[in-house]
């Protein structure tokens, strides 16, 4: 069924269940007396600006938020998610909360591809080991196991849900269609060249002009995906994705633009989707919102008797440029 994240994703993106144990002098908070590195608190952000960049592409940081810069946002949900994972771990023991031999080999798994997907230079600059890295995916697990057991007597209220569904169903049902694009592609240009840009707008011109997308791809892509495919979730960006999701069939793109390069796509076929699957769907995102609410709730209160105090002068420090 198109379109539905699972709900442990879903967690995952809005929530971004990383932390680990404060290490060295250069700390940007401190939660109950624990100090969190810079190390530590970059790795969080390394993950916001990942996801903000999923979802409203590389020019995400022009923006503001009701006057707050995107990266001021950005910086303040790395610290929101280090308290709320801090919070959670608290309570593990009490929980009596424990990890699987198979949690532990997703967690080494896991923890390997984030280390590789920050770099060498990322991580050597910040000052974080893969075994910090693997400390931090393991305290995410046992946030998601403390999330489990909060929200484990959830139930639907069905005449909510027929509210829900009422309210939400002409503007989501264009996500759930099922579709099929071609794509011309260019990767992503070096610090001091826009070669690969400049061809790609060159790209949408002549389609415009021409009519004749086939030719161009042909003439400009370089990608060996030249077939029309089926669009599936995460296949790219959250923006490029539901922009794709708005298009009519036999439309072209603009020039779409995010971490790995350039593309342009035309929407081959749209096929509707049934209200079954689209009732489904929205289910689905109606019961994690809600248990996303009563985790928010607990979690809260668990906040209350923790005492945090930020370093500005460390904080104020880093910008979202020494993320590359």
């Amino acid at each position: 069924m198109k379109r539905v994240i699972s709900c442990l994703l879903i967690f995952i993106l809005l929530i971004v269940s990383v932390a680990c144990s404060g290490k060295g002098n250069v700390y940007v908070l401190t939660i109950d007396g624990t100090k969190i590195s810079k190390g530590e608190y970059m790795v969080y952000l390394f993950e916001q600006k990942r996801s903000f960049e999923e979802r409203g592409g590389i020019d995400i940081w022009d923006a503001d938020f009701d006057g707050v810069s995107a990266e001021e946002v950005a910086k303040q949900n790395a610290i929101n998610s280090i308290t709320l994972v801090k919070a959670a771990v608290a309570q593990a023991d009490s929980l009596k909360v424990e990890l699987s031999t198979d949690d532990y080999s997703s967690i080494a798994s896991e923890s390997s591809e984030l280390y590789k997907n920050m770099g060498q230079s990322m991580t050597e600059s910040i000052g974080v080991s893969e075994e910090d890295i693997e400390n931090i995916v393991r305290e995410g697990y046992i946030q998601q196991k403390v999330y489990d057991l909060v929200t484990d007597g959830f139930e639907v209220n069905e005449d909510e849900f027929e509210q829900y569904f009422e309210d939400n169903y002409y503007n989501e049902i264009s996500r759930y269609n099922n579709i099929t694009v071609k794509q011309i592609y260019l990767p992503s240009d070096t610090e001091d060249s826009t070669a690969n840009y400049d061809k790609i707008q060159e790209a949408r011109a002549k389609i415009q002009n021409s009519n004749d997308f086939d030719a161009v791809q042909k003439q400009y892509t370089q990608s060996t995906k030249t077939d029309a495919f089926y669009l599936e979730d995460n296949m790219f960006d959250d923006a490029v994705e539901d922009a794709l999701y708005q298009l009519p069939q036999g439309a072209v793109s603009d020039v779409m633009e995010t971490g790995d390069g350039y593309y342009i796509f035309k929407i081959m076929s749209v096929e509707a989707a049934d209200i079954n699957s689209v009732r489904e769907g929205l289910r689905a995102e109606y019961i994690r919102e809600k248990k996303m609410e009563i985790y928010q709730a607990q979690n809260e209160q668990w906040q209350e008797n923790m005492k945090i105090t930020r370093n500005d002068d460390v904080y104020n420090a880093i910008s979202i440029v020494d993320i590359s």
